[in-house]
């Protein structure tokens, strides 16, 4: 490293970094640093770095680093930075080179933060924001008054009265959306969440309200032989996407299966027990017999 004439360069290991900090005989409050430019990427000349002079603010190094970390160039060559810091006689700037990892631990928390609260839509934050404040304001007035249950983590009975009293005024679509808000409130305050689905008495309360209070279902057309008659002059052969829809209609219809049997609403939801697979299938050699073997189903 080549420093200005008079000042001594004093080394110190920072992360990717070798923070120099240099001895001004003149005093001035200024240092070097390489940065890069937009227009010398889109020019393409080589990895040299250019140093940049001038009275600015120890305050704004963080930033500096920072755009140092996003330069395209540096990323590619893996070159590290030299931060140059005047000091003098009396002088902490030192001292304050050495408080840049604290520095950076701050600042990095305080984005971290900022990130953690932009993790949800405005809408989600306000959709569990309803939900919060109704599960507290229910156990302050009714959970948890007078006794000695904590509000958090919630119990299970208190979540089974929570969703009896949100019953009173909400559809179950809402009530699952409030829990939701609960389940935030926990994992944000540090607490263990277990699923709905595992507690088996806040599951069996709400599969009651949807029963009671749930819209009813709406009648489905059935499937005729009629119907798949149609169908079968619209499938091409040529196609094997079109050719294992078919065969999974045709399984569905003859085999009396369920819709949980042969498709998976969404990705992650794969039913490993009920969900029929190629080994489960056998078919005769002259063609005449299938073979499906049923590993759990719930109408077979």
């Amino acid at each position: 490293m080549v420093c200005p004439v008079g000042w001594t360069a004093l080394d110190q290991e920072f992360g990717p970094f070798t923070v120099d900090s240099c001895v001004a005989v003149s005093g001035a409050n200024s240092y070097c640093y390489h940065s890069w430019s937009a227009v010398e990427d889109a020019r393409g000349q080589k990895f040299d770095g250019h140093n940049a002079w001038g009275n600015l603010p120890f305050s704004i190094m963080f930033a500096i680093i920072k755009n140092f970390l996003q330069c395209k160039r540096r990323q590619q060559w893996g070159t590290a930075a030299c931060f140059l810091v005047p000091m003098w006689d009396g002088d902490d700037g030192w001292e304050l080179v050495k408080s840049l990892p604290h520095v950076f631990r701050m600042e990095l928390q305080r984005e971290a933060e900022c990130y953690r609260a932009e993790a949800m839509a405005p809408e989600t934050r306000r959709c569990y924001g309803t939900g919060v404040w109704a599960f507290v304001t229910f156990c302050i007035s009714f959970a948890c008054l007078g006794c000695l249950e904590p509000l958090l983590p919630a119990k299970d009975r208190t979540l089974c009265m929570f969703i009896t009293y949100c019953s009173w005024f909400v559809q179950p679509d809402t009530i699952k959306k409030y829990l939701a808000g609960v389940q935030q409130l926990h994992l944000q305050r540090g607490h263990e969440w277990v699923p709905v689905a595992a507690r088996h008495a806040v599951a069996a309360t709400m599969q009651g309200v949807k029963r009671c209070w749930g819209r009813p279902p709406g009648p489905v057309i059935p499937l005729t032989l009629a119907d798949l008659a149609k169908m079968a002059l619209l499938i091409s052969v040529h196609n094997l996407g079109q050719e294992a829809l078919w065969a999974a209609i045709l399984v569905g219809f003859f085999g009396l299966f369920r819709k949980d049997n042969l498709t998976t609403g969404k990705a992650g939801a794969w039913n490993t027990r009920g969900a029929l697979v190629r080994d489960d299938v056998l078919l005769q050699e002259d063609g005449s017999v299938v073979w499906i073997r049923v590993r759990h189903s719930k109408t077979i």
